[in-house]
């Protein structure tokens, strides 16, 4: 992971180099090239909706929710600053803690409990002119869509699910793929949903992020570690067996339990979780650890 993010810092700073007029004999660009480059990416950030002020975690928070349920465009993170990619993984990590808890952040909400909104608001006092000051006549036709939160959808836990098995369940609903069916007789234009889950947007931020972070992201990151340590505990606890990695104790337990893999899981049971499961969760592990690591200057104790 270092090595890519040592890469994305090399093309960043290529791309800026050379999108500057100023200094585009540098790169070995004339002035007409520089300033084409220049609008490329200009117009690929406004394609995106990326906002331009960093500061604002609301309107990183609608952005999200904008492109909720797909996986990140791969030149994202050559398109985002350093600010802005902090920005983002700090959306993303807030989501998926507070997906596991069973609450969702939304960008327009007006009512939100101040105990679990410090950290999410914490940054979010700026203001983006550019972006909040459009009218009604100027908004994109995007913005009416409906935001897709899981959480919305009617829970089928197992009654004999511990409160711990179920947290672990809803991480793995965010973490993970999902196809999410509407129940009969909502009315939709679609029977159901497919999200791409965090997962793949935690890797891309992981790979963007600058280091050392500012201590409200690093506190995320802490309590993001915490949490998979909790998960891997459950886990461990459920899967009981022979002495043997978890990997092979889930697998053992979903084949005592006769459970196949199916195509599209809910994680509505502990059973549900498999190998692929298991693995994200060590690796989500191993890049936080490493992260945490790399920032120990700036560090909260775990």
């Amino acid at each position: 992971m270092g090595q890519w993010r040592s890469r994305v810092v090399v093309l960043r700073s290529a791309l800026s180099d050379a999108a500057d007029s100023n200094d585009c004999s540098a790169a070995g660009l004339g002035v007409r090239q520089s300033r084409r480059l220049s609008a490329d990416l200009q117009f690929q950030r406004q394609a995106l909706h990326i906002p331009s002020n960093a500061a604002n975690l609301t309107l990183w928070h609608r952005f999200f929710e904008r492109h909720c349920g797909c996986p990140p465009p791969s030149c994202l993170v050559l398109l985002l600053n350093e600010p802005e990619s902090n920005a983002l993984m700090h959306v993303v990590c807030t989501k998926l803690l507070r997906g596991q808890r069973g609450t969702d952040y939304t960008a327009t909400s007006t009512s939100r409990q101040a105990a679990d909104d410090d950290d999410v608001d914490s940054d979010a006092n700026g203001s983006d002119n550019e972006d909040e000051g459009r009218t009604s006549a100027q908004k994109d036709p995007s913005d009416e869509q409906p935001v897709v939160r899981i959480n919305d959808f009617p829970s089928k836990f197992n009654s004999n699910l511990s409160l711990e098995q179920q947290e672990t369940l809803r991480f793995f609903r965010h973490l993970m793929p999902l196809q999410l069916v509407h129940e009969e007789g909502t009315h939709r234009t679609s029977p159901s949903v497919s999200l791409c889950g965090l997962g793949v947007w935690l890797y891309a931020g992981a790979v963007a992020v600058d280091l050392p972070v500012d201590p409200d992201l690093d506190r995320l990151f802490n309590d993001l570690f915490r949490a998979c340590c909790r998960h891997i505990t459950v886990l461990s606890e459920h899967f009981k067996g022979v002495n043997a990695p978890l990997l092979v104790r889930v697998e053992q337990g979903r084949e005592r339990a006769g459970t196949t893999s199916p195509s599209s899981k809910q994680y509505w049971e502990m059973n549900d979780i498999g190998e692929k499961e298991v693995t994200a969760l060590y690796t989500l592990l191993v890049i936080l650890a490493k992260i945490l690591r790399q920032n120990q200057a700036n560090a909260v104790p775990i």
